[in-house]
């Protein structure tokens, strides 16, 4: 969170050193920019234990100062169309006036030469906090959304039908067929 440590300069706090050094460095964990202790221990000359003793007391602050408030104000959109033929897209919105949600319908034609298709229903919404701005990541799926499926997946992982992992590893197909949601007819089809 360094964009938010600005708020604890100028007031006398034995770490505002360590907090305009992580603040200057701008780290960007979303493009996986993580500083190593030891090479801030090296840059700043602190000792493990004084770095560590800096570090929970600034957290600690970020706990209980009362007027300290984190502003995000700037939301980004990202869209990412999954498709079990072509691997999908992923693009990035600055502006959306409006954010579906799941089950939702979009029609999206830009990419219907790579992905064969231009309707999606909404699979998922995940809204992420970044430094300093709100990330809505947008989820669309091939087909119409059918909650009895949703459903049906939901309980299968919950009762450890099939593990999670295989929502990322299996098409819907496969997984339909392993839970034997395929109807009979389809099934007898494809033999």
């Amino acid at each position: 969170m360094s964009w938010s440590l600005p708020y604890f300069f100028d007031k006398g706090k034995e770490y505002e050193p360590l907090a305009r050094f992580i603040y200057e460095k701008k780290y960007d964990i979303e493009v996986g920019d993580w500083p190593q202790i030891k090479d801030i221990l090296k840059e700043t000359g602190l000792q493990h234990s004084k770095f560590t003793k800096y570090l929970k007391s600034l957290y600690q602050d970020l706990r209980e100062e009362e007027d300290f408030k984190m502003e995000f104000l700037e939301i980004k959109y990202r869209i990412w169309i999954s498709s079990q033929y072509s691997g999908g897209v992923m693009f990035d919105l600055t502006n959306l006036p409006v954010v579906p949600r799941i089950g939702e319908k979009m029609d999206i034609p830009y990419f219907q030469e790579f992905i064969g298709r231009t309707s999606f229903h909404v699979k998922d919404v995940r809204h992420r906090l970044r430094n300093g701005y709100q990330m809505v990541e947008i989820e669309l799926a091939e087909g119409d959304y059918n909650l009895f499926w949703h459903l049906r997946l939901d309980e299968a992982i919950a009762r450890e039908e099939i593990h999670w992992r295989e929502v990322f590893d299996k098409t819907t197909d496969q997984l339909k067929d392993k839970l034997e949601v395929t109807p009979k007819w389809r099934r007898n089809s494809k033999t």
